[in-house]
């Protein structure tokens, strides 16, 4: 092995602790801090569960780094009910406490699970949404910051030549004399040789970018029902200007004459939509056909099935039109072709059965964007909460269409954010920070499922003691917590055997 290789390695299992290590972090030290600030005593702080690796003692809480690398917890001091003291209840926690930790006297998962709410039994509701909520809180603050970051340090923008794969007869395009074929390459005497270069020509020309003030109108008035939409832009005619295309060899300027802010927003869009995507893979979907048959990020898709392959398009097309179909892809890499074997997956968001493999497209060339400071610092949060509602919508739709083996092959835990941890850290800092923001977001999205032990049922239950002006008794919840408690150690169990046999037994069959 190379020292190269070796270097990877060690950089991408340094990456994985540190992602993972710092998500499960921010989100105990969440508690932790509101919990202090609101008078809480705090016992213990920990990464991890089961057995502990080392611990040590500051200010009174102990804090320890442990085996399994499945969360952390944060114990609450509280004085324990009478009625905890009833033989029933007392054992089935030491039932839950036993299969947490492997012995009596230590009962990390069931005590952190119910015995927090018993520490917080006589505060009020404000100290109780702040503690059991402080978790995910510092996981969307973590996400913004992450994401102020990658606006500083930049993303890769995709390049592609503008070259129109077609051109409806009811467009504006058609109208101005473009042809399908035609390449694009100058607006209004600007080189334009990418579409991204075109994107920012006419940007300009209507009146530069959003300013951040309407970019939050914007957002706000999607997700707010109250808000009022931000008015459209007055329509407003522009001095004339031409578009340049390559046709046959030559350059032909075409007039864009009386044309209005409007109308140049809508070509804008056309050439978007219709432009040629060359059939070049991007981004990967890790553990997905196209993956488990070794295609890789940069390959160019030259046929399937035999068929000759043009555009993105054209494979999509064909690969939908083969769900759980063996498919031959014929792949160019590095000057060679390969033909490859996939079996295209059944796509859970259509409607009737649409195959996928699990690729992007891909650009032959890309370019860094960074934005100003003040940009990245005001717009994060911003696209973070677009980002948590668009992976919120996933999961709805995926879950009310999935099957059984569709939740068996999309499922992962601990060991599947690892490898995929390792595999954007290759990538570089700019892919690794925005897996970190999704992380975060994952850890937010399953901690406020309204379930018992997670802390969205925390929050629940304390809004459910807050209406009916006491506590829920503790001889009710108690099995209901063991019960959950078990629940959840099958499912971490579950899930991990499934990463194994998903990610490293399944491809070697």
């Amino acid at each position: 092995m190379s020292f190269t290789a070796i270097l990877d390695i060690l950089l991408g299992a340094l990456a994985i602790l540190l992602v993972f290590g710092l998500a499960v972090f921010v989100h105990e030290f969440g508690h932790m801090f509101f919990a202090l600030i609101r008078g809480v005593g705090v016992e213990s702080f920990a990464i991890g569960m089961g057995p502990k690796i080392t611990s040590w003692k500051w200010r009174g809480i102990e804090f320890s780094l442990r085996w399994i690398p499945a969360g952390g917890f944060v114990k609450l001091k509280g004085m324990m009910p009478e009625e905890l003291e009833e033989p029933a209840v007392a054992e089935s926690e030491s039932a839950a406490g036993d299969l947490a930790s492997g012995h009596h006297e230590d009962k990390e998962l069931s005590e952190s699970a119910y015995d927090d709410l018993l520490a917080l039994r006589d505060e009020g509701l404000v100290t109780k949404l702040l503690v059991f909520g402080g978790g995910v809180f510092m996981n969307f603050v973590t996400a913004i910051v992450a994401a102020a970051l990658l606006g500083l340090v930049g993303t890769k923008a995709q390049l592609f030549p503008i070259e129109l794969e077609q051109v409806p007869e009811a467009s504006l395009l058609a109208e101005i004399g473009v042809e399908p074929g035609d390449r694009i390459v100058a607006f209004d005497g600007a080189p334009t040789p990418y579409s991204l270069d075109l994107q920012q020509a006419v940007i300009e020309k209507t009146g530069g970018p959003m300013g951040v003030g309407e970019i939050y109108h914007r957002f706000l008035a999607g997700v707010l029902p109250y808000v009022e939409p931000p008015d459209e832009p007055t329509t407003t005619a522009l001095t004339a200007m031409e578009l340049t295309v390559e046709r046959g060899g030559e350059n032909r300027r075409l007039a864009l004459e009386g044309i209005t802010n409007k109308q140049l927003d809508r070509l804008l869009d056309e050439v978007t939509l219709n432009m040629r995507i060359p059939p070049i893979v991007g981004e990967l979907i890790p553990n997905y056909p196209a993956d488990r048959a070794g295609i890789k990020r940069g390959d160019r898709i030259v046929a399937i099935d035999g068929e000759p392959i043009e555009s993105f398009s054209d494979m999509t097309r064909l690969i939908a039109a083969r769900p759980g179909v063996e498919t031959r892809i014929t792949v160019e890499r590095e000057g060679e072709q390969l033909e490859l074997t996939v079996i295209p997956r059944r796509d859970v968001l259509k409607d009737k059965p649409t195959g996928q493999i699990g690729v992007f497209n891909g650009a032959p060339d890309t370019r860094v964007l960074r934005e100003t400071p003040f940009r990245a610092i005001t717009l994060a949060p911003v696209s973070t909460m677009q980002a948590f509602l668009g992976m919120l919508n996933l999961n709805v739709q995926f879950f009310k269409r999935a099957t059984a083996k569709d939740i068996s092959q999309n499922l992962g835990g601990p060991i599947a954010i690892a490898v995929m941890t390792f595999q954007r850290a290759m990538g570089g800092i700019s892919e690794l920070l925005d897996w970190f923001i999704m992380l975060n977001l994952l850890l937010m999205f399953f901690n406020l499922l309204p379930l018992p032990v997670l802390d969205g049922g925390f929050i629940v239950l304390s809004l459910i003691e807050a209406v009916i002006r006491r506590p829920v008794p503790t001889k009710i919840l108690a099995p209901i917590y063991t019960v959950f408690v078990i629940f959840f150690i099958t499912l971490m169990v579950a899930i991990s055997g499934l990463d194994i046999w998903n990610w490293f037994i399944s491809p070697l069959m």
